[in-house]
């Protein structure tokens, strides 16, 4: 049965005991002390009563370490999401106990960010609390009402790109991927760094396919099919949606794939040795490099560079220049989602841009070819 206690402070002191729970709550007014001890009471017989202390006794941010510690490092994205994680244990809302956190925290801290950095890594910073939070409910038995990250509106994020590359730098990079040794100038001093062929043959093979940076470095050799008789295929274990998938070779691809093979280390697991942080570092170089390639070219030539050359162009966008590329060998949207590895056909088409010209291009066809038939009798 419940009770209440006025204490010497002049507060008013509610209990509970029945079915093993020993419950207590200070408040200033009777009323509501009897008020919380009746609904408390109510829940408990019903079978609703939820145990709220661990709420009350963690704070947001003791949690956020814990999910770090034991969660996060076994996760696809792991090192990244506990490089996110130990940023947001150092925000001021990380001092809060988790029973009195509110939407308001959030949305504060969503305004604040936004000043700071692009929507789409505010919403992932939101994204990452709030899977926290719910993992704490369901497998960490931390009971909340409800998770306060969903009553806080989200950023619109639009950052889709139509990026691919261009003919011109597709050959520039390859220039300045092309396998080199050390070399000095003539009175002996150091000219230029050695360069590997794996940084170009990476290259080769994610513009062919149209593979992941990760699934080209998680590639392994056992996984590798190089027929003597037929056509080649790599299978890429665990993808990015969890999945297996065939990637066929086209006859470029292969033919990188065997240089490779030739190569590799013996000992080698894995087809290449480079690390994401060493591929994206290389890429950096390669990049810069291949500017200078082509800013030294356009100026023996005496011709104006264009602007747009080089522009923003990332690593991924190679993926994107390779499915809008296969996108024209093979035209069934299943086959292609396939090869790409997308699940759904709605994220397939952010990566197929053909351009105008091609698509005119291919309404016009038939009937220049129809033109030509007539024209021939």
């Amino acid at each position: 049965m419940g009770t209440i206690v006025k204490t010497n402070a002049g507060t008013f002191l509610g209990r509970v005991r029945m079915k093993g729970y020993s419950l207590a709550r200070t408040f200033d007014d009777r009323t509501d002390a009897r008020a919380w001890v009746q609904k408390t009471e109510a829940s408990i017989v019903s079978g609703h009563y939820r145990d709220d202390k661990r709420a009350k006794r963690i704070t947001l941010g003791e949690l956020l370490e814990k999910y770090r510690i034991h969660v996060a490092p076994a996760k696809k994205g792991g090192e990244q999401e506990v490089r996110k994680l130990l940023f947001l244990e150092k925000q001021s809302f990380c001092s809060i106990r988790l029973a009195e956190l509110r939407p308001i925290h959030f949305i504060q801290y969503r305004d604040r960010r936004l000043k700071e950095v692009r929507p789409a890594t505010t919403k992932n910073d939101l994204a990452v609390l709030s899977a926290v939070i719910n993992h704490a409910r369901k497998e960490w038995q931390i009971y909340l009402p409800e998770n306060p990250l969903e009553l806080v509106k989200k950023p619109t994020v639009r950052n889709s790109r139509t990026r691919t590359l261009s003919e011109t730098e597709v050959h520039w990079l390859r220039q300045a991927m092309a396998p080199r040794e050390f070399s000095h100038t003539p009175d002996g001093r150091f000219a230029c760094q050695r360069i590997g062929p794996e940084l170009l043959w990476a290259f080769e093979l994610s513009i062919e396919t149209g593979m992941r940076r990760s699934e080209l470095l998680g590639l392994r050799w056992e996984d590798v099919h190089l027929s003597q008789t037929g056509f080649c295929w790599v299978r890429i274990i665990d993808t990015k949606n969890g999945e297996n998938r065939d990637v066929p070779l086209t006859l470029a691809a292969e033919s990188v794939m065997r240089e490779a093979a030739v190569r590799r280390d013996k000992k080698s697991i894995k087809v290449f040795s480079m690390s994401p942080n060493a591929l994206r570092l290389r890429w950096l170089d390669a990049l810069e490099r291949a500017k200078k390639l082509y800013a030294e070219h356009c100026q023996e030539a005496a011709a104006q560079p264009v602007s747009a050359v080089f522009e923003d162009l990332r690593w991924h966008d190679i993926r994107h220049s390779a499915i809008t590329r296969l996108a024209s060998l093979v035209p069934d949207s299943l086959e292609l989602s396939r090869i790409s590895g997308h699940k759904t056909l709605s994220m397939l088409r952010r990566y197929y841009n053909p351009s105008a010209a091609d698509l005119a291009g291919r309404l016009n066809r038939p009937q220049l070819e129809k033109l030509k038939e007539f024209q021939g009798e």
